[in-house]
């Protein structure tokens, strides 16, 4: 570059794929090194030296493939394992209710109450947001700041104050009114529609 240093470029724009410097310089290896470099060659350029740096790079792409195949089926592995169970407190009585049997969870007055498919009402040790997170979001939706609900317990939905919808549980004697806010309304049609 004939007016400043190709390391200008590293510093203006993250560079996420291996880099061969080529350069007339031996002074700035070790600059090379520090951003992506995996080979330096210096000018005049031997054709040898090109092919091998050529070849490293193959050599650390199918390595890296190979392994980043292998890293994403022991992620997705974790990921698929979702919790099943969920410790809650009746009174002093803490008790291991699976997933399939909650309803829905709800804040009020600071305390996340659970719902389970019996009717019952227990205290939940964590808040909405951590809750959203650990729950399989295919199963569980965040309707909205008050609700968590669980998909199959949901009968249908309809139209509520023109931009809302209001949920159908399939339980009858459930005395809450669970209103899909106007900001969640599209992403709670296309999750249950994709469910």
């Amino acid at each position: 570059m004939p007016d400043g240093l190709s390391f200008e470029i590293f510093k203006a724009t993250e560079v996420k794929t291996p880099v061969i410097f080529t350069t007339a310089y031996d002074e700035f290896m070790m600059n090379a090194f520090a951003c992506n470099g995996i080979d330096y060659l210096l000018k005049p350029v031997d054709k040898k030296d090109l092919e091998k740096a050529l070849f490293k790079y193959k050599m650390f792409e199918k390595h890296f493939s190979v392994q980043h195949e292998t890293m994403q089926k022991f992620v997705s592995h974790f990921e698929s394992r979702k919790k099943n169970r969920l410790v809650v407190k009746r009174g002093v009585e803490y008790i291991s209710l699976r997933l399939d049997d909650i309803i829905l969870f709800y804040t009020e007055n600071k305390l996340v109450y659970v719902i389970d498919c019996c009717g019952k009402k227990y205290v939940a040790e964590k808040n909405l947001s951590d809750l959203e997170e650990e729950l399989d979001n295919s199963r569980f939706f965040r309707a909205n700041r008050q609700y968590i609900i669980n998909i199959d317990f949901i009968r249908g939905f309809k139209s509520f104050d023109r931009v809302k919808l209001l949920v159908d549980l399939n339980v009858p004697e459930l005395n809450h009114n669970i209103i899909i806010s106007q900001e969640n309304s599209s992403q709670f049609r296309e999750w249950i529609h994709n469910a």
